[in-house]
């Protein structure tokens, strides 16, 4: 689904919700984390903005490094997009909070998949599953009068999931199939290593896409 209205077009099939979340007492309040986000890799770094989420394909397709992804056979030419590592960076403030009354969270759902959270240079935690969700208490780590900076350290999802064969194998355990698909579908092997959405990975006619990123801000 692609919204010019909001300057992105996630392809992620998967939901994600970044938030701040302040507690009243009895009472919730969402602040989320929309806005200029960076999108980097090895060789490169670019900002740009979102009202909802963001993925490595629909980044370099905004920053005219890659032609769209869902046409022709532009999965297989951009491959080079999911075998990379990328990572989000959020910078933003929080202004004053009473903590005696409220208590600060980051709240996170659904991020794909393989991913440092990191907060002010510490590491909150590791995801590697994109169906869960992933709540820190964060109030001790921010900074109230500068700005804060938030990093989602992405891994690639196929160069993981590689990576968890070559495992099994040196346990001399099973590797639950399909260890890859037939090479007329130019999809990813060990799919069923990775909790992903399948799909990503490819089929028999559908395009492999494995993104890194995450889906929505509420």
């Amino acid at each position: 689904m692609f919204n010019s209205n909001y300057y992105t077009y996630p392809i992620l099939l998967c939901l994600i919700s970044i938030s701040t979340v302040i507690s009243f007492q009895h009472t919730v309040k969402w602040i989320p984390l929309l806005g200029n986000w960076i999108v980097s890799n090895r060789t490169s770094s670019r900002q740009m903005y979102t009202l909802s989420g963001l993925d490595s394909y629909s980044a370099q397709w905004i920053m005219n490094n890659a032609n769209n992804p869902l046409i022709d056979n532009n999965d297989v030419k951009l491959r080079w997009i999911a075998y990379d590592n990328w990572t989000f960076t959020k910078i933003f403030t929080v202004g004053h909070v009473d903590l005696n009354k409220n208590i600060i969270e980051l709240y996170i759902d659904g991020v794909d998949t393989f991913c440092d959270i990191v907060l002010n240079n510490h590491l909150l935690g590791v995801t590697e599953n994109s169906f869960l969700t992933y709540t820190w208490k964060i109030d001790h780590l921010l900074d109230y009068k500068r700005t804060n900076k938030l990093e989602l350290k992405c891994t690639s999802t196929i160069l993981m999931a590689k990576k968890n064969a070559d495992l099994l194998k040196q346990r001399k355990k099973p590797i639950p199939p399909p260890v890859c698909w037939p090479d007329k579908f130019h999809g990813e092997c060990h799919v069923n290593l990775v909790r992903t959405t399948q799909s990503t990975f490819g089929w028999d006619w559908g395009l492999a896409l494995p993104i890194q990123g995450f889906w929505t801000l509420p």
